[in-house]
């Protein structure tokens, strides 16, 4: 009996891509059903057959993977590029998206745009502060001389000269945002 070669690309990585779509949508056995084919997450009829899906998505490039840009739809041409691993790690599921003028971005993305630390802006999200505010409230560096009543002093030394917690005083300005003035003259609760 002789076999037909068929596309050859077996051992490529864009096969390999393929075929591991199939199974984390398809094989109910496969450790990451749960996260594609349980949830809904299917195949269009034409990538069954990998020629097909060849066809649309052409070679994989070195360091890119399949994906999904809405990652609530299957697996089609209208839904696919190939992307890197750092616009893959943005567009998961849990990923905090924020809307500030008009413009739809992750944590990680208005974190790298504005300087404000990822942690610090998921600590407002967590908060409740409004999308506008979570990026647009400064923050303010410790080392930074801060400049009250005609005095510039740095933010640990103020905390010391007001007798307030650098805890509780940073909690005032970048996570309620607080103005200076406002998180300098209010007297902590249960103080004399």
């Amino acid at each position: 009996m002789k076999y037909e070669k068929t596309h050859g690309m077996s051992k490529s990585r864009t096969y390999m891509t393929w075929a591991s779509m199939k199974q984390r949508t398809l094989n109910k056995n496969h450790k990451q059903f749960h996260m594609y084919g349980g949830r809904g997450i299917s195949v269009c009829d034409s990538w069954i057959k990998f020629e097909n899906f060849y066809a649309d998505m052409g070679d994989c490039p070195d360091g890119l993977t399949l994906e999904r840009t809405d990652n609530n739809a299957g697996y089609s041409k209208s839904n696919c590029v190939w992307a890197s691993m750092k616009t893959q790690a943005r567009n998961r599921r849990n990923s905090v998206l924020l809307t500030i003028d008009g413009a739809t971005k992750c944590l990680a993305e208005w974190s790298e745009e504005t300087g404000i630390p990822h942690a610090t802006l998921l600590k407002r999200v967590n908060k409740g502060m409004s999308d506008s505010d979570v990026i647009h409230i400064p923050v303010k560096k410790k080392n930074e001389l801060i400049e009250y009543d005609g005095i510039k002093l740095t933010f640990n030394k103020w905390c010391e000269r007001l007798g307030i917690k650098a805890k509780t005083m940073s909690q005032r300005i970048n996570g309620y945002g607080w103005s200076i003035e406002k998180a300098f003259s209010t007297p902590v609760k249960g103080s004399t």
